[in-house]
């Protein structure tokens, strides 16, 4: 799974970046080899007016799927973060049962 955080009008210092991947490892990486790529953005939604403002974008490419996209509000990155991430893991986990759901041809030989 490659990872690509960035952020908007918003400080990403290392410790917040590391914090990120670790959450997303932890997350999403029960799923393996199905989930391709994931991208975190940060976005400070209203500038320096302040309030409840920092959104967290997760999207995560799983095979075989459209891509799945979640986010979060808050006003902190690190909760904005938690909640985009289980979003994320959730909406993930529901494409990779239904892809292992799906009906397969039955190949008989006569």
């Amino acid at each position: 799974m490659r990872t690509e955080i960035r952020a908007r009008s918003v400080s990403l210092p290392d410790a917040l970046r590391a914090y990120i991947r670790q959450r997303l490892w932890i997350a999403l990486g029960r799923f393996g080899t199905a989930i391709r790529t994931v991208d975190a953005r940060l976005a400070d939604v209203n500038g320096p007016k302040g309030g409840v403002d920092i959104v967290c974008r997760i999207e995560a490419r799983v095979r075989g799927r459209a891509p799945l996209v979640v986010e979060a509000l808050a006003a902190e990155p690190r909760q904005a973060v938690d909640r985009a991430v289980d979003r994320a893991s959730r909406a993930v986990g529901r494409a990779v049962e239904r892809r292992d759901d799906r009906p397969r041809l039955a190949w008989r030989s006569s």
